[in-house]
């Protein structure tokens, strides 16, 4: 089955600059002519909005019988997606007649260093008061499969996501959160593979009411999760067209909580970990509740439960036990989040060596579309740096 992303079509808007043009210079010489025009203007759009700093200018070259070439150079000022203010150097080079150009861009955003090594287009629209630039990120084409394995005597379903290149690809292992499944992890893994990363999103075993894998809620607990994460691994390293040397993990809420947990266990095996709102909260909000509990299974956010879970919650310091991996970490979280507060991902982060948090304003637990592709263009950024 050949899964797109949503509408979008394998591309996505990025920047829409609305230009407005100045004073345009001229000099011809022999079979050549070339006018400098300057410019200014806005950008909106929900990753950046600013506008064009005083210097912007394009470039139009043009050799008798030829096209005319265009390179316009400008740089914007303004404010990212977290609010945090930055610049963005932006080349926009084309043809004149093709609508399509192709730029480049610098930036000083933290949020947005991602898009100076994406694959981006260009497009010109006119308009009555001069000009629309709109830039979009080209994606990749994925194909999404279903894949189970047994083991061990549980099955374990997931969903495998492979981009369409003929190369070998890095691959993240998807873990969701309490009562999920891999299916309610599809806007993360399609964003991610979109960008050229293998993903398999799995069933945590028992692990929500919708889960396909084998196994109830109430045999469900934190190391059978750390269980299952460890088998996923050990069936993904055996599939041939992944770069085994760039496996990395990504966990959501309490997958998030059990990716922590189990990375320093398989540290060799893997280069990074990614974490959404990782649940760290999960001791603290069980803290006590052991003792009330005298019924084998009971429910618990709308799931039933096993007093199992409670009895083999980890019961030793998860943020020391958490630092034991010494590999690079991102971490990403909204400022919020009423479920898992940001004080458990800032004091997470402060323990690791090498440690990124990234804190979407606005946003609870569960991001907006753009977030999301922040997130997923931050991902692609890590795994090609590392």
């Amino acid at each position: 089955m050949r899964d797109l992303l949503g509408e979008m079509k394998m591309k996505e808007k990025i920047l829409s600059i609305h230009v407005e043009l100045d004073e345009c210079f001229e000099v011809r010489g022999g079979d050549k002519n070339v006018n400098l025009v300057n410019f200014h203007g806005t950008a909106v759009s929900k990753f950046f909005s600013g506008k064009i700093l005083s210097g912007g200018v394009d470039t139009q070259f043009q050799r008798a019988g030829e096209h005319k070439q265009l390179s316009a150079r400008y740089m914007l000022e303004g404010t990212d997606c977290t609010g945090k203010k930055c610049r963005i150097f932006i080349e926009n080079n084309g043809t004149e007649g093709e609508l399509v150009t192709k730029p480049s861009l610098v930036t000083d955003s933290e949020v947005l260093s991602w898009l100076m090594s994406a694959a981006l287009e260009g497009r010109i629209v006119n308009e009555e008061n001069g000009i629309r630039i709109e830039i979009y990120e080209i994606l990749s084409e994925f194909e999404r499969t279903e894949h189970t394995f047994e083991k061990d005597g549980r099955k374990i379903y997931g969903e495998l996501y492979r981009p369409a290149e003929d190369r070998k690809c890095p691959f993240l292992i998807m873990s969701h959160g309490y009562n999920g499944c891999s299916e309610g992890m599809r806007q993360e893994a399609e964003r991610i593979a979109a960008r050229g990363i293998a993903v398999y999103s799995y069933d945590f075993c028992g692990g929500g009411l919708n889960s396909k894998s084998s196994g109830r809620t109430t045999e469900m607990t934190i190391p059978s999760e750390q269980r299952d994460l460890k088998d996923v691994l050990g069936e993904v390293e055996k599939i041939s067209w992944i770069d085994k040397e760039r496996i990395y993990l990504f966990g959501g809420s309490q997958g998030g909580f059990v990716t922590a947990l189990t990375a320093p266990e398989v540290a060799d095996r893997i280069q990074g970990i990614f974490l959404e709102f990782p649940a760290f909260c999960i001791p603290d909000d069980w803290a006590g509740k052991k003792e009330e509990i005298k019924e084998e299974t009971f429910e618990f956010f709308g799931m039933p439960l096993g007093k199992c879970f409670a009895e083999e919650l980890p019961d030793y310091n998860v943020f020391q036990y958490a630092a034991k991996y010494k590999g690079p970490v991102l971490i990403f979280h909204g400022d919020s989040d009423p479920v898992v507060g940001l004080r458990y991902s800032e004091r997470l982060v402060a323990g690791y060596d090498h440690a990124e948090l990234h804190v979407f304003p606005k946003q609870e637990h569960g991001f907006e579309a753009h977030f999301l592709t922040v997130m997923a263009g931050k991902i692609k950024e890590f795994c090609n740096y590392h």
